[in-house]
């Protein structure tokens, strides 16, 4: 019998691909034509959080890994996806799922807790940044045409199965969910939502039972001009600009 391997993954999971469906959305919608998404490869959205982390993963023996899974599809079934590459990495490294901490940004962090319901895997600790966790913004309806964006709507089906799904509600204790706020988002003196995610979504505060940790950021935006705050969404990702958020992913590391 091979011995499974006592090696730690700190898994991180990127958030939507803002792709040319979403532009195509914003160029057919008055007050927000004029916007032009910068494109960032999912992969790639995570690497200033990893390096920030880099410290800590490599003091506490953590071998960090950014997954990447297919944002162009409902939660759900992105989550079935991964976890057949998840099998491969298992398979491949005698990997046990207790040896994990999971980082998750936007829809990652939906698409975590969607590898615990279905495929009951131990959840052991989930951090989550900016994740919709109880639905996007109404707004958002705008990008219903997408899949992806469609699931993450309030009261979506994906959402309403996966926050009463029973294995989601006794893994709570062990999420630590975290919100980002802007001022000026739209053009208003405040806005408390990090571009398309209310806070009280991100931080999971209509959750019952609620998560152990939930953290706000306050990012104070540069301009007043309406939608300034979407041009500089990659203040979020920006590990100077998200230091709390940084210090609860560098404390799980160390206490895990």
């Amino acid at each position: 019998m091979v011995q499974a391997s006592r090696q730690k993954f700190c898994i991180f999971l990127h958030g939507l691909d803002i792709d040319q469906n979403f532009q195509r959305i914003f160029n057919q919608t008055p007050f927000l034509k004029d916007i032009r998404i910068s494109q960032t490869l999912p992969e790639q959205q995570l690497l200033p959080m990893q390096h920030a982390l880099t410290p800590a993963l490599t003091h506490f023996g953590w071998t960090p890994l950014q997954m990447r899974y297919r944002s162009e599809l409902p939660f759900p079934v992105a989550a079935d996806f991964l976890h057949a590459d998840l099998m491969t990495l298992a398979n491949r490294h005698h990997w046990r799922y207790d040896n994990t901490v999971w980082i998750g940004y936007s829809t990652g962090g939906l698409v975590a807790r969607s590898l615990f319901a279905k495929f009951r895997y131990p959840c052991t600790k989930l951090l989550t940044l900016a994740t919709p966790h109880c639905g996007l913004l109404d707004f958002a309806s705008i990008f219903s045409p997408v899949p992806a964006a469609a699931a993450m709507l309030r009261n979506s089906r994906e959402l309403n199965w996966l926050n009463n799904h029973p294995v989601d509600i006794s893994a709570r204790p062990r999420y630590r969910f975290h919100g980002v706020s802007f001022n000026g988002m739209f053009g208003f003196d405040y806005h408390d939502d990090d571009g398309l995610v209310p806070i009280t979504s991100a931080m999971g505060l209509e959750l019952q039972p609620r998560p152990e940790g939930m953290g706000r950021i306050h990012l104070a935006n540069r301009t007043h001009a309406p939608l300034d705050g979407l041009v500089h969404m990659k203040e979020l990702l920006e590990p100077s600009c998200i230091m709390p958020f940084i210090d609860d992913c560098q404390f799980a590391l160390q206490h895990h």
